[in-house]
């Protein structure tokens, strides 16, 4: 698979004036890695760890030779976490390379790597440990991995998924149109006021016909 076989848009729009959460898709010889990291507001320092991620995403990326191993994604966040605890901010954090034939990735914290068809919903990140996060020097990656990358390939942080329900959100993501799609998962977490209640960071991929 090459880079132009995938389409994809990334999304992220702050609650107030400042936004923590990071989405970035890089280009690989294989396919694609795409990189979601929502800082932690109490950390005092999200957004420069979640920065880190996406800096250190991809040095990672340009080395890489093989996307397909998901041991790779979790020492890469493991190696991650001890160098954002020197900076003193948390954040969480997604990575997952979409190549032919399927999915390899690793996350840590609440933030969700969802694999969309037609039909229903794979949660690539249930097994993940919400605490402790990327930063602390004591986070536990857990890896994924999917033989089949039919569908879309959703990655989010809990802006979208703390304030709008499962099922509509992948009704959204279905969306032909991926710049849509991350506007409808937008408006599905607005308050009435057509504020946001939280930072919210969307990435969408999807294998061109």
């Amino acid at each position: 698979m090459i880079f132009s076989m995938i389409s994809f848009h990334t999304y992220t729009e702050p609650w107030q004036r400042t936004c923590q959460d990071r989405a970035l898709v890089l280009p690989h010889p294989q396919g694609i890695v795409a990189i979601l990291a929502d800082g932690a507001g109490g950390s005092g320092n999200g957004a420069a760890a979640a920065d880190t991620v996406l800096m250190w995403a991809r040095s990672c990326v340009e080395r890489t030779a093989n996307l397909r191993n998901p041991a790779q994604w979790t020492e890469f966040l493991t190696r991650l976490d001890h160098q954002i605890a020197a900076a003193e901010g948390e954040t969480t954090a997604v990575i997952a390379a979409l190549f032919d034939g399927g999915i390899s990735g690793a996350s840590v914290g609440d933030s969700v790597a969802w694999l969309i068809s037609p039909d229903s919903l794979d949660d690539l990140t249930q097994h993940q440990h919400r605490k402790p996060l990327l930063g602390t020097g004591r986070a536990i990656p857990i890896p994924f991995d999917r033989p089949h990358s039919a569908g879309t390939l959703l990655l989010t942080s809990d802006g979208i998924t703390n304030y709008a329900p499962r099922t509509k959100i992948a009704d959204a993501a279905r969306t032909t149109d991926l710049e849509i799609a991350s506007r409808k998962m937008a408006a599905l977490a607005r308050l009435k006021s057509g504020a946001l209640p939280d930072d919210i960071g969307i990435i969408l991929c999807r294998k061109s016909d």
